[in-house]
């Protein structure tokens, strides 16, 4: 069972705009906006998040905590490192199966297949289950 805090600031690195306390409220299903701002005023003292003049909330310090490791962030949004491996081994893949395919299938070349499919499967499991996980 993770924090309150920790799902807010989750929330709020992975969304990647300002956001107020009554959108984290909605978003995260939290019962009141003063349970949101206790939350939001913790992670000010810790110098993670500010607040803007237009009351609203931004990320001033990115930490790697909890399923933050597994995200790479570019700008405004955050993606899953996995997704770089899928993307890669799904291209070799094609490439083993356009280029290098035989007219005859042969075992080795079968193994091959099994392996890269695996790899591609493995992949792109993980990162379709942190995707979903956020």
């Amino acid at each position: 069972m993770e924090s309150t805090t920790l799902k807010i600031y989750k929330y709020m690195v992975l969304y990647g705009k300002p956001v107020g306390v009554r959108e984290l409220q909605r978003k995260l299903k939290l019962s009141s906006p003063s349970l949101v701002s206790y939350h939001l005023n913790k992670l000010e003292k810790m110098g993670l998040v500010s607040k803007r003049s237009d009351n609203k909330y931004v990320v001033t310090k990115l930490v790697h905590v909890d399923t933050l490791t597994f995200f790479v962030k570019m700008g405004r949004i955050a993606l899953p490192r996995f997704l770089f491996y899928s993307v890669f081994f799904t291209g070799m893949l094609l490439v083993y199966v356009i280029i290098y395919h035989p007219y005859i299938l042969t075992e080795s070349y079968i193994v091959g297949f099994i392996i890269a499919l695996t790899a591609v499967a493995i992949c792109w499991y993980e990162t379709l289950r942190l995707l979903i996980k956020e």
